[in-house]
C-alpha cells in the first residue's frame, strides 16, 4: 500500500452510520430505502402492488387485537408510532381506532400489512418480528386476504443474529463525575427538512485533563430526531453549525439511534483535554412537516479525574475493494497488533449491500492442528444498515496477534459497488474501543501478515523445511544502504539473522514516518550450492505515519546459476530458473565477519527502498 494512503483516509466521509433505512443527504435512495421511508411515514407513493392488498373494507377482528396484536404493536411499533409521534413517524398505531383512521397514504392498518410483509418494518434499531409473528400479524390485519408472508429477505429490517451482546449501560452515571452538555441550541427544522444533516461545533468546557466516563443522548424534539453522532475534532468554529459537508472522518466517539443506549465505562475512560473540539452531527427527519420545531437535542458527557485504564478508538478494516455487479463477495483485512491491548467494545460498520460481518483474533504464531485457533471478536449473521450497534466484546489482543476483519456483500445491482464514503459505496470497518491506547488509530493491510514460523517458498533450497529461521525485527533507517563489496562466501546454508531497511527520507509527501513504531519483520534462508544461489525470504514492512499504520508483505523466493562480476565484486548476477529477482538491476552481496550480507531493492508504493539482510551460516 502506498504511503499516500493517509490522504485518502483523511478525506473519507463516514456518513449515516446509524440511519434507519434512509439515504445519505445528497444521495439518491435505493428502491429498498425509498420503500422503507414510505412505509415509515405513510407517504402516498407506497407501492400497493408490492403485496396482495387487503380488501378496502377490511376491519380486523377487535377481540384478537385486544388479546394478541395490541401487545405486538406496543412492543414493536408504538415507541415511534405512539402519541406523541416520535422519530419521524407520521401516523399512530396505539389504538384500534387509529389503525383504521385514514391518512394521506391510506389506512395505517393497510400500511402495516405492506411494510411487515416486505420485511421493512420494524425499522433498523428495533426488536425484529419473528416469522411466525409476522405471518399472524399480516393475516389478522388483512382479514386473512393477504396470503402467506414470503421467506425473510436477506436484509430484513433489524433481523440479524450476533454472537456478542449489545452493550447495555447502567441507568446511572459513575459516582464522582461532572458533566456538560453539547446541544443543538434550539435549531429550527423546516417543514421541508425530511432528510437534514446538521453539524454543531464545540470546544470542551474544561480546564484540566479529564476522562470521559459516560455519554448519553439528550432527546428533545423526538418528533423529528433521527440519529446523533459525536465526532472527534471540528472543521467549524465553536458555537457555529453547518450542513456537515466536511464533517465525516474515519473515526467517531459515540453514536445513537432509537433503541441505542449510553456509552459507559465502569473504569477509566476516553481522555478529554482542554481545548479539545467535537462535532455533534444530528440527522433530522421532518417528513410529517411540523412547522414548530426548535430542537435542543444533543449529548451529555460525564467526565471524571483521569484515573484507571485509558480508552481510545482503533479502527480495523480493508480499503480499496470493490464488489462486481450481480455478485456476492467477501473482502478481508488484517492488522498485526503493534502492542498489547484489550478490545472492550466493537462497532461494526457497512453500508447497504452488506450481508455479514466477522472480526476475529489469530494468535501471533501460525495456527496448526487446532492450536492457536482463531477467537471470534464479533460475528453478525445478516446485516441491516439501520441496525448498527455497539457490542460488548472483551478480547485481549497481544502484541503480534493478527486481527482479521471480513465483510460479505451481496450486490444485486447492475453496477459495480466500490469502497468509498457515500451510502451508495461500501465500507467494512470495526470501530473498536480499546485499552490501553495503541500507538495507531487505524490498522490494516489487505494481505495476510506473514507468520512468525518460517515456511519455505517454492524456490527455497532443498531441505529448508528442516531449518529453524526465527523472525527478525528491525526499524527503518534514513539514507542509503552500505555498499557491499563482495567476498569469498563459502558454499552452505544460511539463515536470516538481521535486517535493515533504508529509504531516502523519513518525510514523505507531508507525512513523517514514526521510526519508533515503523519496523520490518523478516525471516528466511539463503544457500550457495554447486554454483546455484538460493534466496528465500518473507518480509513485512510496517510503516506508521501520522498515527495510521500501513503494511506491505514482500515474498522473495528464487534460485538459479550465479555469476560474480570481476569489475564489480559486490554485483551478484543470478539467472533465475525459479522465481523472479526483486528488481531488474539484481542484488548485491558481501561476505564479512562470517556473515553473508545481501542488499535487495524493494518498494512501498512509489517509494524506493533497500533491504539489507544479514545471514548466519548454519551447518548442513
Amino acid at each position: 500500500m502506498s504511503l499516500q494512503a493517509p490522504r485518502l483516509i483523511l478525506a473519507l466521509l463516514v456518513t449515516s452510520t446509524l440511519t434507519a433505512c434512509e439515504p445519505t443527504a445528497g444521495q439518491e435512495p435505493s428502491e429498498q430505502q425509498d420503500a422503507a421511508l414510505d412505509m415509515a411515514t405513510g407517504d402516498s407513493t407506497v407501492d400497493a402492488t408490492a403485496v396482495d392488498a387487503a380488501p378496502a373494507d377490511c376491519v380486523p377482528n377487535r377481540a384478537a387485537y385486544e388479546e394478541t396484536f395490541k401487545e405486538v404493536l406496543e412492543t414493536h411499533c408504538v415507541d415511534c408510532h405512539g402519541e406523541p409521534l416520535q422519530f419521524g413517524a407520521v401516523y399512530p398505531l396505539n389504538s384500534f381506532e387509529k389503525l383504521l383512521e385514514p391518512t394521506s397514504g391510506g389506512r395505517p392498518i393497510d400500511l402495516v400489512v405492506s411494510a411487515v410483509q416486505q420485511g421493512l418494518m420494524p425499522p433498523g434499531g428495533q426488536t425484529p418480528l419473528g416469522t411466525d409473528t409476522r405471518q399472524a400479524l399480516v393475516n389478522w390485519a388483512s382479514c386473512g386476504e393477504a396470503g402467506a408472508v414470503p421467506t425473510d429477505p436477506v436484509n430484513p429490517g433489524g433481523a440479524f443474529d450476533a454472537n456478542r451482546p449489545v452493550l447495555m449501560a447502567p441507568d446511572t452515571p459513575p459516582e464522582g463525575t461532572d458533566f456538560f452538555d453539547l446541544l443543538a441550541g434550539g435549531f429550527q427544522v423546516s417543514p421541508d427538512d425530511d432528510d437534514r444533516y446538521e453539524c454543531f461545533y464545540f470546544e470542551a468546557p474544561i480546564t484540566e485533563e479529564r476522562f470521559i466516563r459516560r455519554i448519553e443522548t439528550i432527546q428533545d424534539d423526538t418528533r423529528v430526531l433521527h440519529h446523533v453522532i459525536l465526532l472527534p475534532g471540528a472543521t467549524g468554529e465553536p458555537g457555529t453549525h453547518s450542513s456537515c459537508d466536511d464533517d465525516n472522518p474515519l473515526s467517531l466517539v459515540y453514536g445513537w439511534a432509537p433503541g441505542q443506549g449510553a456509552l459507559h465505562f465502569d473504569e477509566g475512560g476516553i481522555r478529554l483535554s482542554p481545548g479539545q473540539r467535537y462535532t455533534l452531527q444530528i440527522h433530522y427527519n421532518n417528513k410529517a412537516g411540523h412547522d414548530d420545531v426548535q430542537d435542543n437535542s444533543g449529548v451529555r458527557i460525564f467526565h471524571g479525574i483521569p484515573e484507571g485504564p485509558e480508552v481510545s478508538m482503533l479502527t480495523f478494516g480493508p480499503l480499496g475493494f470493490n464488489i462486481p455487479a450481480n455478485s456476492t463477495k467477501t473482502v478481508e483485512g488484517w492488522c498485526r497488533m503493534p502492542t498489547t491491548t484489550t478490545l472492550l467494545y466493537s462497532f461494526p460498520h457497512m453500508h447497504e449491500v452488506g450481508i455479514g460481518f466477522a472480526a476475529e483474533r489469530e494468535a501471533r504464531t501460525q495456527p496448526s492442528d487446532g492450536d492457536n485457533a482463531p477467537v471470534s471478536i464479533v460475528e453478525l449473521d445478516g446485516w441491516d444498515f439501520g441496525s448498527q450497534y455497539i457490542y460488548d466484546t472483551p478480547v485481549v489482543l497481544e502484541a503480534g496477534d493478527i486481527v482479521r476483519t471480513s465483510c460479505t456483500f451481496q450486490n444485486m445491482a447492475d453496477r459495480r459497488v466500490r469502497f468509498g464514503p457515500n451510502t451508495a459505496d461500501e465500507m467494512c470497518f470495526n470501530f473498536a474501543y480499546v485499552s490501553p491506547p495503541p500507538p495507531v488509530t487505524f490498522c490494516n493491510q489487505n494481505e495476510r501478515p506473514i507468520p512468525y514460523v518460517y515456511t519455505p517458498g517454492d524456490c527455497a533450497a532443498p531441505g529448508s523445511d528442516e531449518v529453524s529461521a526465527p523472525p527478525i525485527f528491525t526499524p527503518f533507517f534514513e539514507g542509503e544502504a552500505p555498499r557491499l563489496e563482495g567476498g569469498d562466501a563459502p558454499e552452505g546454508r544460511w539463515v536470516l539473522s538481521g535486517a535493515e531497511l533504508y529509504l531516502p527520507s523519513l518525510a514523505l509527501g507531508g507525512f513523517t514516518l514514526d521510526t519508533e513504531q515503523s519496523r520490518v519483520t523478516a525471516l528466511g534462508t539463503a544457500a550457495f550450492e554447486e554454483g546455484v544461489f538460493y534466496f528465500d525470504a518473507m518480509t513485512e514492512i510496517h510503516a506508521v505515519a501520522n498515527g495510521v499504520s500501513f503494511d506491505s508483505t514482500r515474498p522473495i523466493s528464487f534460485h538459479g546459476p550465479v555469476e560474480f562480476s570481476s569489475e564489480d565484486p559486490g554485483a551478484l548476477s543470478v539467472s533465475a530458473s525459479c522465481g523472479e529477482l526483486p528488481a531488474e538491476e539484481g542484488i548485491r552481496f558481501g561476505y564479512e565477519d562470517m556473515s553473508l550480507l545481501i542488499v535487495a531493492p524493494s518498494s512501498l508504493g512509489p517509494i524506493d527502498l533497500e533491504l539489507l539482510l544479514k545471514f548466519e551460516r548454519q551447518a548442513l
